[in-house]
C-alpha cells in the first residue's frame, strides 16, 4: 500500500457550483490522471456518497456523470471506495 503523497492539485469551481459538483470534479479529475501517468489498478477514494452513488446508477445520465462512467469502463481494474468522512483513514 502506498502512503506517499503522489500529487497534489488545487481548482477553483464556479461560486454557483455546489458541494456535490466538487466531489463529482474531483472524481472526474483522479480519473483523468491514471492514463496521463500510465497507473492501473488504481482505487479512487472518495467520502460522498452521493457522487459515487450517482456514478454507480443505471439511470443518471448527466453528462458528466456518463463520461465518467465511460473512463471507467475503459480502463478496467480501477476502482471507486467509499470511506467514511473525518475517520482519518488513510484508504486503499
Amino acid at each position: 500500500m502506498r502512503t506517499e503523497e503522489i500529487t497534489k492539485s488545487q481548482y477553483r469551481l464556479a461560486d454557483h457550483n455546489t458541494v456535490y459538483m466538487a466531489e463529482v470534479f474531483a472524481i472526474h479529475k483522479s480519473i483523468d490522471y491514471i492514463p496521463d501517468h500510465e497507473l492501473n489498478d488504481v482505487k479512487i477514494v472518495s467520502d460522498s456518497r452521493s457522487a459515487l452513488m450517482a456514478v454507480e446508477s443505471l439511470s443518471d445520465n448527466r453528462e458528466f456523470i456518463w463520461q465518467i462512467k465511460k473512463r471507467l469502463k475503459d480502463r478496467e481494474g480501477n476502482k471507486l471506495m467509499w470511506v467514511r468522512a473525518h475517520k482519518a483513514e488513510m484508504g486503499y
